[in-house]
């Protein structure tokens, strides 16, 4: 689904036609912003220590054309053995820097660090459409993000609860 960058209602986080297809769809959703038919080289991938951060990593790899990938990891629970576990899991082949950050404001720092980046891949959570006024991090990113951006969602329907169980 493509996106042009901006939100015309105010009411709305993203966009008054992908918040609805975010919060309701039953399906992985990947939403391009400006990047079509083009070709990247250096990728960064928010790693938030949620369900979208394989989706994530195995997106970057599509667009990866022999460049480099870079996953920032924003939360503190998330380390490099967790973003190698995630690649071992998803059996992605990729040549991947892996940067842990301290600083307390994910936003800023995914904004600053992106500026040396081609494409940021960024997973997005569930949107809540009564949630008026908070804004999520990645949100936030989205929104403020100068770089051509891939945002994911992964699905949370009954399989990806099957999965968990068994």
């Amino acid at each position: 689904m493509g996106w042009h960058g901006e939100k015309k209602k105010p009411l709305f986080k993203i966009g008054s036609t992908i918040d609805p297809v975010i919060a309701r769809a039953p399906c992985d959703i990947i939403i391009l912003k400006d990047c079509v038919n083009k070709k990247f080289n250096k990728i960064l991938v928010t790693i938030f220590g949620n369900e979208n951060d394989a989706f994530a990593l195995e997106t970057a790899s599509q667009f990866n054309e022999n460049g480099d990938i870079t996953a920032v990891c924003l939360n503190n629970s998330v380390n490099k053995k967790y973003v190698e576990n995630i690649i071992k899991k998803a059996e992605l082949t990729l040549n991947i820097k892996i940067i842990k950050t301290n600083n307390q404001d994910a936003v800023k720092e995914v904004l600053t660090i992106s500026k040396g980046f081609d494409l940021v891949v960024l997973g997005i959570k569930e949107i809540h459409l009564q949630r008026f006024h908070r804004v999520t991090p990645e949100e936030t990113i989205a929104q403020n993000c100068k770089k051509l951006l891939v945002m994911v969602k992964v699905s949370k329907g009954f399989l990806s609860w099957a999965k968990k169980i068994i």
